[in-house]
């Protein structure tokens, strides 16, 4: 292999890894809001990555990110929020209704 092929594509593995790194922290930290603002408790203080493609809006192709995080009112039974991220960028923070 070509070492300037090989030194893109670490590149750009790097870059990809940093940018997770980044959706993540953003997710978490809207998560946080969010369970501050409901008045309800933010368990395992963080949130999984649970899908991930791409989308375009317009003429431009973003990164898209779907998050899971648990949360309780109670302190007894978990329930479900989900965090959309489309690139870098907060789109949605939801309650996922209760299926009870």
């Amino acid at each position: 292999m070509d070492p300037l092929l090989g030194l893109i594509i670490f590149a750009a593995l790097l870059w990809l890894w940093h940018n997770n790194l980044r959706a993540r922290e953003l997710a978490i930290a809207s998560a946080r809001r969010m369970c501050q603002n409901a008045d309800v408790q933010l368990l395992d203080a963080t949130v999984v990555l649970s899908w991930w493609g791409i989308r375009r809006r317009g003429r431009r192709f973003f990164l898209c990110r779907l998050y899971y995080f648990d949360y309780t009112n109670s302190g007894v039974e978990r329930r479900r929020g989900v965090i959309t991220l489309i690139g870098q960028q907060l789109d949605t923070v939801q309650q996922l209704p209760d299926t009870h």
